[in-house]
Order: structure tokens, then C-alpha cells, then sequence
């Protein structure tokens, strides 16, 4: 039987850890963009774009070796032995269908939309530098939850995994999405469903052990004495919904509330049917080959232009730099992904 105090402690210095490791993230990310002012130059923002996916793949690096150091830690307390995990082939992006580079496009997109609608430049770039934010926390929160279902999946004695809250990393409370999803647990073949700026950790479960649920239980019990006895029943009447989204895998999100993609339709907010064998919708975070391959004709047909631009006297030789990284990038993946 796992001593609970002292996981409660190993949990709130990972956490600690990983907030520390996103909030470095997003301020690289945030600076990145925040000094940008080529708004309009495709070519700049592309290599924009490739630097920010540079910053992302070390950043998830550092997520995903920080998760595993904390579970195998967990496993020791939890006396369960530690699965044999292959190590991490870099870069593994956990966003399904779209690479990091396509990703990072997107503070660029915002700008230019909120100019389009009449905003000021300054209100503009604050939308574009609020979207990096945005997505920093989300490509660190994707990283924890990739490495946490991988441990998970390759042990035989773990169960299933719960939902940790800490409300002591919220500034305006515990969002009440979490408080009633930590009341579950989920299996292994189930994606932690995520929202913004989520702050929850993930505990296993075994057949002899959840420590995740009397950490969870002593949270909630302060919570529900702190907020009273509406704020209590605001909190435990908060339903919610798990959408799969395209790109992040399972979302929550507010039952009340309409679920919209990225180009604003609306979509059906109910929970997803598992598929046979109790997985629901997990899909491969593997390198997709059509999508390196196109990332390598974009940069082979991008870069004899940045160098005319050079030869024209423009100052675009860092971006030039950049574009060629990430096209030696690409291509040693797709040499690695074809020998393999």
C-alpha cells in the first residue's frame, strides 16, 4: 500500500516541475512572436513558424522525460514493477494529422484576422501573442499525456489512471470541468481528455492501489468547504462532455456550452463510443510520412526564393538559417522513417 503522504508530495513536486517547464516554454514562444512584425511575409513567418517548432520539440522532450522520471518514481512508492518503455524516438509530436511547423502558422493567421476585422496593430498582436500562449500550454499538456498513456499501456499490472486536481495552481479556483472528471477513473486505452490551460496530473490505478483517489477526495472536500453551499452545488452541478477533437484527441468541454472546430462549425458535443477493445479513438503518434514529405517540398520550394531575396539585398539571412534546419530536419526523418 502506497504511503499517501508521500505521493501527495512526489505529485506537487512534479508539479511544480512541469509548471516551471511549461511557463519556459511559453515565454520563449511569446518572445518569439511578441517581436515580430512581418506579419504579411510568408517567408518570414514560415521560418517564424519553424523556429517556434524547434522551441515546441524540445520543450515536449523535456515534458516527456520529466514524465517518466515522476511515474517510475510513482511505481516504486505503488511497489509495481516499471514497464520496459522503448525509449523515445525524437521528435514524436502528439498532435494527429498536422506537424509542429503547420501548427506554429497559426499567431500569424490570428494576427492577420484580427487586422482584417478592423482591430489596431496593437490589438492584433496581443491576439497573436494570447494564441502562442495558448498553444504553448496545450503542446506541453499533449506531451504529458502521450508519455503518461505509453507507461500505462506498456505495464501489465496498471489498471487504469486518474484525474489529480490541484487547485492550488489555479488563480481563479479549480475549473469545475476538472472537479467532476476526477471523480472517474479512466482506462488505459482512454486519452486524458484535456482543456486549456489544464493543470491536472495523472495517478495509475492497480488492483491493490488508487492513491489518486484520497488525494482527489481531500482537494475536493477543502473545495466544497471553501466555496459554501452554492458554490458547492455550482461546483458538483458542472456537466460535462468529452468531444473528440481532430487534432488534440478528446476535449472537455462544458455540456452547456457548443463545441466548435477551427473554422467554426459546430459539433456534436456527446461523448465518443470506444472503439471495440475499449479504445476510444487513440491514434498513432508515429511519424506520418505524407506529411514530412510535404514539409520537405514546401521547404525545397521556399528557400531558392529566400535566397533571391538575399541576392536582392534583403536582410533575411537568419530565416535562411533557419529554413535549412528544418529542411535537414525533415529529410533525415524521412531517411530514418524509410531504413526502418
Amino acid at each position: 500500500m502506497a504511503d499517501d503522504k508521500r505521493v501527495r508530495q512526489v505529485v506537487e513536486r512534479q508539479t511544480k516541475i512541469t509548471a516551471s517547464l511549461t511557463e519556459l516554454m511559453i515565454s520563449q514562444l511569446v518572445a518569439l512572436w511578441g517581436a515580430f512584425d512581418a506579419w504579411y511575409d510568408e517567408d518570414l513567418v514560415r521560418a517564424r513558424a519553424a523556429r517556434s517548432a524547434t522551441i515546441v520539440e524540445a520543450g515536449q522532450r523535456q515534458m516527456r522525460l520529466r514524465q517518466g522520471a515522476y511515474l517510475r518514481f510513482i511505481f516504486r512508492q505503488l511497489q509495481v514493477p516499471f514497464p520496459q518503455v522503448p525509449a523515445p524516438v525524437f521528435p514524436l509530436y502528439p498532435r494527429i494529422g498536422i506537424t509542429p511547423d503547420d501548427v506554429w502558422l497559426r499567431p500569424a493567421e490570428q494576427y492577420r484576422y484580427h487586422r482584417s476585422i478592423g482591430e489596431t496593430a496593437d490589438q492584433a498582436l496581443d491576439a497573436a501573442v494570447n494564441r502562442a500562449t495558448v498553444l504553448a500550454d496545450t503542446e506541453a499538456s499533449l506531451a504529458r499525456r502521450d508519455e503518461s498513456q505509453k507507461v500505462f499501456k506498456a505495464s501489465a499490472r496498471v489498471t487504469g489512471y486518474r484525474r489529480i486536481i490541484h487547485p492550488e495552481l489555479s488563480k481563479t479556483g479549480t475549473c469545475g470541468l476538472c472537479v467532476v472528471a476526477a471523480d472517474r477513473t479512466y482506462s488505459i486505452d482512454e486519452l486524458l481528455p484535456i482543456h486549456d490551460f489544464c493543470n491536472c496530473g495523472v495517478l495509475p490505478v492497480t488492483e491493490d492501489s488508487d492513491p489518486g483517489l484520497n488525494l482527489n477526495q481531500d482537494d475536493l472536500e477543502k473545495l466544497y468547504a471553501e466555496a459554501g453551499g452554492t458554490g458547492a452545488g455550482g461546483l458538483l452541478n458542472v456537466r460535462y462532455v468529452i468531444n473528440d477533437h481532430g487534432e488534440l484527441g478528446p476535449v472537455l468541454t462544458n455540456a452547456e456550452h457548443k463545441f466548435t472546430d477551427r473554422a467554426g462549425r459546430e459539433r456534436d458535443s456527446t461523448v465518443r463510443p470506444r472503439k471495440k477493445g475499449g479504445q476510444r479513438g487513440v491514434k498513432s503518434t508515429a511519424p506520418n510520412r505524407d506529411l514530412i514529405v510535404a514539409a520537405i517540398a514546401t521547404y525545397e520550394d521556399r528557400i531558392p526564393r529566400v535566397r533571391a531575396r538575399i541576392a536582392n539585398g534583403e536582410d533575411v539571412g537568419i530565416p535562411l538559417e533557419w529554413e535549412l534546419k528544418r529542411l535537414a530536419h525533415f529529410r533525415e526523418q524521412l531517411r530514418k522513417l524509410d531504413a526502418s
